[in-house]
């Protein structure tokens, strides 16, 4: 089945919830205890969705150290569009049942957003602020600077066929 997609930061975080899981954020000791802030955007030990991509800090990519422009489906293995989830297996992720950590679709998390410059919690205060996290990268994304750590802002209202969404559990 292909990646849910065209989803804004709050329809994810309603479905994550409705689905009784949650957006991936900050873990401590295997248990979300908030989401991530600006000062944890490259903390491997306490980011979730990073912990997950790498294998809890042992690769750089999911795959492993090196960039394989042939393991993930970013604009190196020229798709064009978001492929059914798993058709890259290559690209699973540091645990068992995880696909497509980077490549396909860029994903939402519970991490920094930001209102006018200010960080605000998670994006969950009131009025659409002007931009949330994405990890992961897209279809249409190119070259080894797309990792693990590579982070992506848009506004918490945007949508596309390149955005999506991964829930997490504890």
């Amino acid at each position: 089945r292909a990646p849910v997609v065209h989803v804004d930061w709050c329809d994810a975080l309603a479905y994550c919830t409705w689905a009784g899981k949650y957006l991936c954020g900050k873990v401590e000791a295997g248990r979300k205890v908030g989401n991530v802030s600006i000062e944890g955007l490259s903390d491997f030990r306490s980011h979730q969705w990073m912990l997950a991509c790498s294998a809890e800090a042992r690769r750089r990519y999911p795959y492993g150290p090196l960039y394989d422009p042939g393991k993930c489906n970013l604009a190196d293995l020229d798709a064009g569009k978001a492929l059914p989830v798993g058709t890259t297996p290559g690209c699973g992720g540091g645990f068992e049942g995880l696909f497509d950590m980077i490549g396909n679709v860029w994903e939402w998390y519970d991490g920094p957003c930001s209102d006018g410059g200010l960080e605000v919690d998670g994006g969950q205060s009131g009025h659409a602020s002007d931009g949330c996290s994405l990890k992961g990268g897209s279809y249409g994304d190119r070259g080894p600077s797309i990792d693990c750590s590579f982070n992506l802002t848009l506004r918490r209202d945007a949508h596309s066929s390149a955005v999506g969404f991964r829930c997490c559990s504890n």
